[in-house]
């Protein structure tokens, strides 16, 4: 109880004693999205994997010039 009188506020208790908690809640809260409509999840991942697909081939198509151009 000392402890809880140290700390009257929640602003008071340094972030480090939060983190596990809003990271739990975020994974919980994925999980229900992606529970409650797997199409929407699914077409999310399909765009976020494109992009990363489109970034990679510019990565490779940069480094390709620049092997061209040395």
């Amino acid at each position: 109880w000392q402890v809880l009188t140290a700390y009257p506020t929640k602003h008071a208790i340094p972030n480090s004693c939060f983190v596990d908690e809003t990271i739990e809640s975020r994974k919980q809260s994925e999980k229900l999205i992606a529970a409650v409509d797997p199409a929407r999840h699914a077409k999310r991942k399909l765009r976020i994997a494109a992009k990363h697909r489109e970034h990679k081939r510019r990565k490779i198509m940069t480094m390709k010039m620049g092997r061209w151009l040395r």
